[in-house]
């Protein structure tokens, strides 16, 4: 049962998400951090729950077995990127293998209400997909009103990554983001930039 839910789950994102058909070519996510345990090592997923990743720090990146994510945007966002320099709105993907067949699991920030610390997940469905956007240096970013009191404030992007001792289904070293400008709730958290890296 759970595993036709899960597939029947999955079937209903990959629906959701051909709308955002320009897909990219496959890439790996990697660190750059002044602390040496983090910096230059790639993002890997890992297990939350039934059909659900975070993004854990793996090893140091290595071309030949990293490019595990892509891209999904639109032909005309793409063309007519923001002026702000953060680049296109897309939706980024990892291919989760189910029976023999990769399934295409959509990013999203799950937050805490008691805490500024939310952590990206993989997950079937799109309902709470957070749009992210690549810079011209490839920095992963989300953009965002400068001023959330004025209607039709310009919209800027964020790099407010970060790499911290998480707990959504398992204690993981994960990548994070913190909400708003202040610090971090979670003592462990340090800051890193994220980059694609293609083959």
């Amino acid at each position: 049962m759970r595993a036709a839910t899960t597939t029947s789950l999955l079937a209903l994102s990959a629906t959701a998400l051909a709308q955002y058909n320009n897909a990219s070519s496959p890439f790996a996510l990697v660190l750059s951090s002044s602390n040496s345990a983090y910096d230059g090592h790639s993002l890997a997923p890992c297990h939350e729950g039934a059909a659900i990743e975070a993004l854990c720090v793996g090893g140091v990146y290595a071309q030949a077995s990293a490019q595990t994510y892509t891209f999904n945007s639109t032909t005309s966002l793409l063309a007519n990127p923001p002026t702000n320099g953060g680049g296109a709105d897309g939706i980024l993907i990892f291919s989760l293998p189910v029976q023999g067949v990769s399934e295409p699991e959509a990013f999203s920030l799950q937050y805490n209400p008691a805490s500024n610390v939310a952590v990206p997940l993989f997950e079937p469905g799109t309902e709470s997909v957070t749009y992210v956007s690549f810079d011209a240096s490839d920095k992963l970013n989300i953009q965002g009103a400068v001023d959330n009191g004025t209607i039709g404030s310009p919209s800027v992007p964020y790099y407010r990554w970060q790499v911290c001792k998480t707990f959504v289904g398992y204690s993981y070293t994960t990548l994070a983001w913190i909400v708003g400008s202040g610090a971090s709730d979670n003592p462990t958290c340090e800051p890193v930039t994220v980059k694609r890296v293609f083959a």
